[in-house]
């Protein structure tokens, strides 16, 4: 069933309007204390402590094919290329749990555009093999290291 935004469970129970989103009061600032302490940085990958906003506009995968995601993204890099002397170091995951990772990312990518002389991506692998072995995701940590980095070869 598709709804809007505001429609969204996200702002019936926070009782907020798009008016009120900003990066400040999302609370997404990226900074010192969440580099290589994953349970940190994910607390800050869910604005205002929920996934809902997440899955509509930073998902690569989600139901309008990380529409919303690259549209910001060619927002920002178009902002960086003006500026001339900016740079950004975007980042998305490969998880591990499926081959076919690496060839979703490569299209969503191609096909919206998202490159800039002024961005350089990094890939970031979250150390997440605890649950998706719980979960049957994947059958053992070779298994998610195939996943990884086989289709780059």
């Amino acid at each position: 069933m598709k709804i809007t935004l505001e429609q969204s469970f996200f702002f019936q129970v926070l009782v907020i309007s798009a008016y009120d989103l900003s990066v400040d009061m999302l609370d997404v600032h990226a900074d010192r204390n969440t580099f290589h302490r994953f349970d940190k940085f994910n607390t800050k990958y869910n604005p205002v402590g929920e996934s809902t906003l997440r899955e509509i506009f930073i998902k690569t995968d989600n139901y309008v094919g990380g529409k919303y995601f690259a549209d910001v993204l060619k927002e920002v890099l178009s902002d960086l290329e003006d500026s001339k002397y900016q740079h950004a170091e975007p980042r998305l995951s490969i998880y591990g749990h499926d081959k076919e990772e690496w060839d979703k990312l490569a299209k969503w990518a191609i096909e919206n555009d998202v490159y800039s002389v002024n961005a350089r991506w990094l890939i970031q692998i979250p150390r997440l093999y605890d649950v998706y072995r719980s979960k049957k995701m994947v059958k053992n940590f070779d298994e998610m290291l195939d996943n990884i980095f086989t289709p780059l070869f």
